[in-house]
């Protein structure tokens, strides 16, 4: 338990910890709260003794790509040991971090009212009267198309924060809203096409593109899909990215038939294991008698086949070390 005495603002912790000769910080958030604690240092650090402390993050924002690069990790997942988390911030080698100054000068004729007063509410910013403003950038910046839907993305998120705590693929998906026009390509096997599949059905009703084209990058164990329609057995590594991405954008789009299946257990073979596995299926809707209804992007079995594979997949679920390649099962 924390005491309410030991807890602090950063600016408050930064200004007590004037006079000590060396410290280590560990911000716990995404790449906006780094940048965040990175500023207030910038404010507090230059009349302190150690001005630049070395900064770990324990990753818990949307993206984490800060985190990714500096090694700490995609996500904190709650199921890491946190004192061994500790003990690596302790030892962790100091690195570098190279960080930009960007002065940015509007243009009249172009003022959005709602830009200006993000990068004047911006806490890295320090705006002059002139309406120039000074940005500090601790991982990237961007400036076209590619910062105008990041844009548009920060505003969905601060306005709908609910849509964006599910997964990245639902954020994704929720922005994509209003673009006419777009391919998906799914990076894994036949389940990981139907959970973004089982995405779509749930984000794509009030799209303007309820049915974007999706592709196919095989890293599953059978990629049975991905066969099917001519994506490939699997991805070994060994392929040009860029042709694999030019495929994408020049492949046929062709329907996918889908079927949604009503399924009624059986009382007297009310095997627990598998009602949790019916209930807990990411495409699965249930209702209050029990009944179950899935939505079949490839195959379905019913008897002996059905319960093979719900065996395997279970084993697979306890094992997932004996299941990386297709020999090894």
């Amino acid at each position: 338990m924390v005491d309410p005495y030991q807890v602090s603002r950063v600016y408050s912790s930064l200004y007590v910890l004037g006079n000590v000769p060396y410290y280590k910080i560990l911000a716990c958030g995404g790449d906006g709260t780094v940048g965040w604690v990175l500023s207030c240092l910038d404010s507090v650090g230059q009349d302190a003794i150690c001005q630049s402390p070395p900064l770990s993050i324990l990753p818990l924002g949307t993206g984490n790509d800060l985190a990714r690069v500096l090694r700490w990790g995609p996500g904190y997942t709650g199921g890491e040991d946190p004192f061994s988390y500790l003990r690596d911030v302790i030892d962790a080698e100091d690195i570098k971090l190279d960080r930009w100054t960007v002065i940015f000068h509007p243009n009249e004729k172009e003022q959005d009212d709602v830009k200006v007063a993000i990068a004047n509410d911006t806490n890295s910013a320090n705006t002059n009267e002139d309406t120039t403003t000074i940005f500090v950038m601790n991982n990237y910046f961007g400036i076209g198309i590619d910062a105008d839907i990041l844009l548009d993305f920060h505003q969905a998120r601060e306005e709908n924060p609910d849509k964006f705590n599910i997964s990245r693929v639902y954020s994704s998906l929720y922005v994509l809203g209003n673009v006419p026009y777009y391919k998906i390509l799914a990076c894994g096997g036949d389940g990981t096409v139907g959970w973004v599949l089982s995405c779509l059905d749930s984000v794509g009703q009030d799209a303007i593109c309820q049915s974007p084209p999706l592709s196919i990058l095989p890293l599953g164990t059978g990629n049975d899909l991905a066969r099917v329609l001519r994506w490939g057995p699997g991805y070994t590594g060994g392929e040009d990215p860029f042709s694999y991405l030019r495929d994408v954008i020049d492949a046929e789009d062709i329907k996918l038939d889908r079927w949604t299946v009503i399924f009624h257990p059986n009382e007297k073979e009310q095997d627990d294991v598998k009602v949790a596995i019916a209930n807990d299926t990411n495409s699965a809707n249930t209702n209050e008698d029990t009944t179950t209804i899935f939505v079949m992007n490839n195959y379905f079995g019913i008897g002996i086949d059905a319960d093979i594979l719900l065996d395997f997949h279970q084993a697979r679920e306890e094992n997932p070390d004996k299941f990386n390649s297709r020999y090894g099962t």
